[in-house]
């Protein structure tokens, strides 16, 4: 993972990632076409991502590549960068949130606000604050 951060332009102060990311262990499997939480969507790409014994699911739709041996590095960061920016963008109400997203169903909408909930608390678990902070601030696609 080292050498594919030092190599990506869209990833600043590298060697902070590099020492937040060393800390833990990261996989990346394909689990086949699914839909995202919210059942309307069409079928992606699903893949789980685990930190450190911990799933998260990531979806990539269906003109993305799939995930092989050249890409899964890739792939890992693309996932983080969609959690990071998920938890660090959830609002404290489901109003809010559905105000932000132009959300008009709220049961879709609590479906996706639940969800990310549980993501950050799971990323928490994981990373401490500081960690989070630098790795949302670093990591720009």
């Amino acid at each position: 993972m080292k050498d594919y951060i030092l190599k990506n332009e869209y990833i600043e102060n590298k060697e902070d990632v590099i020492n937040i990311l060393e800390k833990h262990n990261f996989y990346i499997t394909y689990e086949g076409k699914g839909k995202m939480w919210d059942e309307d969507k069409n079928n992606m790409y699903k893949y789980f991502v685990e930190i450190d014994g911990v799933k998260f699911d990531y979806y990539e739709g269906l003109g993305c590549d799939m995930l092989d041996a050249e890409n899964t590095n890739d792939k890992i960061i693309n996932a983080l960068w969609c959690i990071l920016n998920e938890i660090n963008y959830i609002y404290d109400d489901l109003d809010d949130f559905m105000l932000n997203y132009g959300y008009e169903d709220r049961t879709q909408a609590r479906k996706i606000y639940n969800q990310i909930k549980v993501n950050d608390k799971k990323m928490r678990g994981i990373f401490t604050d500081e960690e989070i902070e630098k790795l949302t601030e670093n990591i720009q696609f």
